[in-house]
């Protein structure tokens, strides 16, 4: 085998050793991770309901303020985009959480990418509505 096709082999092999590594990390922490997006859209739905609360009780100019502060339609859809990938891969059965099954964690890996990307956009939703209520409140 001459020295080109050898470093090539070697590359792939690690390339291989690499992926198959961060694929069983997925799979081994995937209960921890659904766990954790579970509890992160369940207190930004939680947030919105209180912001709701709040507007109600705001004077219409600053209600109108509040609206043109961030998009609440993409964050409400961003909250339950992630709700329901996160209940379809975990899926509950009345309040039994069963993301630590074979099948959930081999969805994790597949889905995974996904809710990472929705993950972040509810982290940037979270931060504009603490920044909305931040300019309400001076």
């Amino acid at each position: 085998m001459d020295p080109l096709s050898l470093v090539s082999l070697v590359t792939l092999v690690f390339q291989t050793v690499t992926i198959l590594h961060n694929t069983l990390e997925s799979i081994r922490e995937a209960p921890d991770a659904l766990s954790d997006l579970l509890s992160r859209t369940k207190s930004l739905q939680i947030m919105l309901h209180r912001l709701d609360n709040v507007r109600e009780r705001l004077n219409p100019d600053r209600r109108q303020a509040l609206n043109g502060m961030w998009d609440e339609n993409r964050c409400r859809d961003t909250v339950e985009t992630l709700h329901s990938l996160v209940l379809k891969i975990a899926f509950k059965k009345g309040e039994v959480f069963k993301g630590d099954g074979v099948l959930s964690r081999i969805q994790w890996v597949l889905r995974k990418c996904t809710a990472e990307k929705l993950a972040e956009r509810l982290q940037v939703h979270k931060q504009d509505i603490i920044s909305a209520l931040v300019v309400l409140s001076l």
